[in-house]
């Protein structure tokens, strides 16, 4: 038997530097991670890269995360895709629950936080969790 598949997310952020830095940690807690700047393109990239979870930014020019959001759950294949808002914002909570996101995160978050969350978004142990 071959090697269990690492779970793939999808970080979308306007921000490059923040999302190359998301990108070396969650790597670095065993994760398959891509990082995909700004809204723009994003559904197409989703689409193609067979990813589980999507850490969505809420604060992007032009386009919200909150709006792609709702674009993403008119699309028929991307419906059951879990999508965690990941953002400094104020009241992400509320703003989770209000536009149906499957969770949130801080971008400050530990990077034990990020894992428990991108784990219980896939219904699953973290990677490296011994056990």
């Amino acid at each position: 038997m071959g090697q269990a598949q690492k779970p793939r997310v999808l970080l979308i952020d306007d921000d490059e530097e923040f999302g190359e830095l998301t990108v070396r940690r969650l790597r670095h807690l065993g994760f398959e991670l891509d990082f995909h700047k700004g809204p723009f393109g994003a559904t197409k990239a989703i689409m193609s890269g067979g990813y589980q979870v999507v850490l969505l930014d809420v604060n992007m020019p032009a386009l919200s995360g909150a709006a792609l959001l709702e674009i993403m759950r008119k699309q028929g294949s991307l419906r059951a895709l879990r999508v965690l808002f990941y953002s400094s914002a104020d009241g992400l909570a509320e703003l989770a629950k209000k536009f149906g996101a499957d969770g949130y995160l801080s971008k400050g978050a530990s990077q034990e936080e990020l894992s428990a969350a991108i784990s219980a978004a896939l219904d699953v142990k973290p990677p490296g969790d011994g056990g």
